[in-house]
């Protein structure tokens, strides 16, 4: 008996595959954005890491080149994730939950203090819900759908998957 391709039913990309390499390519590109000027506004006051960098991608999320890099990283870790069905989900559940943290921690913090090294603002935290909910939405709903409906069967198999 072989083992199944947890990556794809019939060469295609399963549901929750699909939807992990959505939001990893929309982390690439926010990542990307936030060091094109003009799409990140006040680019000239952009800085490394903290509350005192000015730049604001499409006017409205504080970023820094950490917050940029970070985007970046986890944009291109989800795309690797994509390999099997536990992994990708993974990434969408443990994805959801960090961005779950980090709402929190932006409530908490002092914007105005050396605390906000990300940095974040009230966009930033409210898009941070956003994910941290929607993330683990999709690893949830469609993590369910896929453990046992997309079991690949060997060609000779029978109804019980043996190839006796």
């Amino acid at each position: 008996m072989t083992t199944p391709n947890p990556r794809s039913v019939a060469g295609r990309s399963t549901p929750i595959q699909t939807a992990a390499f959505t939001v990893a390519s929309i982390f690439v590109l926010a990542g990307i954005l936030g060091f094109i000027p003009g799409i990140t506004t006040h680019y000239d006051t952009l800085a490394w890491a903290g509350h005192h960098s000015g730049a604001k991608l499409l006017g409205l999320f504080n970023v820094s080149v950490l917050h940029n890099v970070v985007h970046l990283a986890f944009g291109v870790a989800g795309v690797l994730m994509l390999r099997t069905f536990q992994s990708t989900r993974l990434y969408l559940i443990g994805g959801g939950t960090i961005y779950a943290v980090l709402w929190l921690y932006g409530l908490a913090i002092d914007r105005d203090s050396a605390a906000n090294f990300i940095p974040v603002n009230s966009a930033d935290n409210w898009l941070h819900f956003g994910l941290a909910v929607g993330m683990i939405l999709l690893g949830a709903v469609l993590g369910r759908v896929g453990v046992g409906s997309h079991r690949l069967r060997h060609p000779r198999a029978g109804p019980t998957g043996s190839t006796a």
